[in-house]
């Protein structure tokens, strides 16, 4: 029996992308008889989240919603929790290992991108510092890492020299069949949606999903496509300034554009299986975890050509350069007009999403605590 403890701080709000990735591992690696997981979080796990962790040991605080302190906890009390519950292995999800040196304990670190160095723009001066301090010591001081895709193994060798003895890859842990329960309605959503199909966009709203250019984009479609197929906007506020609802009516896009915020997993389940595209034509990710969650419906998707979306999307989608607006557009435009091609691709979605199977990667994951274990 190997003991776990997991950085968990990410369950505490509503998940997003690290915290998505971090539940379904976590979801897991529960099921694992050889494991036993120990969660940690500087405030409470929301109830939501809890479920698949009823027999785990959860330890929360309730620290005050304040990236700092938050910081002060990973780096203090996170190392004293996992030292007292006398832990075999800390897993640190999402980029971050506590400075302080746990003996008898071996460490492993997630590592998603590298976001920092390829597109710091596009973040928070102060996360965009956080990162450029933390990830370097992270990877230094891990038995061993985890990365998300095949590109951010290739970036942290060239750009931090971790040598590839180090590194495994584990792919996002996916569910690829859909939820048996799947509404076949959702009133609120039906009700705002009158086009036929839609294009779904999925993300927090930064500056790095690239959605300027995707609103330019859809904007210089023919109106007969944008009567047709309507673009349908889903994430939770991020930063960087940028108005949505001024640029929608900024583009003439009013009537077919439908921001739709944050959405429940459950209504973000049935937005995936009605959309007709998928649309990530980010500038940069670490992996793109709604490609995979749409292909699991048998929706393609567009994204950008660049990291590692060319590996999620495999040849199940259609890539762009996400800098150029009219190459966005024409995708966008093949993927609604021409029928052999959307079909083509729809058809290689269930294929291409076996590769990120949940079982196996919780299986990868758990063969990397062993390697590090045996470190």
């Amino acid at each position: 029996m190997i003991k776990i403890g997991v950085d968990a701080r990410s369950l505490s709000r509503p998940i997003t992308g690290v915290g998505r990735y971090t539940y379904d591992m976590c979801r897991q690696l529960a099921l694992n008889p050889n494991l036993e997981l120990n969660l940690y979080s500087p405030a409470p796990i929301l109830p939501e989240y809890r479920e698949p962790f009823h027999s785990c040991n959860i330890r929360e605080f309730k620290t005050p919603k304040n990236g700092l302190v938050r910081q002060v906890w990973g780096e203090t009390v996170l190392p004293y929790w996992a030292y007292k519950d006398g832990v075999d292995i800390l897993w640190g999800p999402s980029h971050r290992l506590p400075r302080i040196n746990l003996i008898g304990c071996k460490t492993v670190v997630t590592i998603h991108d590298l976001v920092w160095k390829f597109a710091g723009g596009t973040m928070k001066p102060m996360s965009r510092i956080l990162e450029r301090i933390q990830m370097p010591h992270s990877v230094k001081v891990a038995d061993r890492i985890a990365v998300s895709s095949t590109s951010t193994c290739s970036d942290l060798n060239i750009i931090l020299n971790v040598g590839f003895d180090k590194m495994d890859l584990v792919y996002p842990a996916m569910d690829i069949d859909p939820p048996n329960d799947l509404p076949k309605q959702i009133t609120s959503i039906d009700d705002r949606i009158t086009s036929p199909k839609f294009i779904l966009f999925v993300g927090t709203l930064e500056p790095r999903k690239n959605l300027i250019r995707l609103l330019k984009a859809y904007s210089e479609l023919e109106d007969t496509y944008k009567n047709k197929c309507h673009l349908v906007i889903v994430g939770g506020k991020g930063w960087g300034g940028q108005d949505l609802p001024a640029m929608v009516i900024n583009f003439g896009l009013h009537d077919h554009v439908h921001l739709m915020g944050y959405q429940d997993e459950r209504s973000l389940q049935y937005l995936y299986s009605k959309a007709h595209i998928l649309a990530m034509p980010s500038t940069y990710e670490g992996f793109g975890i709604p490609i995979s969650e749409a292909m699991k419906y048998g929706t393609p998707a567009l994204a950008g050509e660049n990291s590692s979306l060319i590996e999620a999307v495999g040849d199940a989608g259609l890539l762009v350069d996400a800098t150029n607006t009219q190459s966005i557009s024409n995708g966008l435009c093949k993927l609604i007009s021409d029928d052999d091609l959307y079909g083509a691709l729809a058809a290689k979605t269930r294929q291409q999403i076996q590769k990120f199977d949940a079982k196996k990667s919780a299986e990868a994951l758990y063969n990397v605590f062993i390697k590090a274990v045996k470190h």
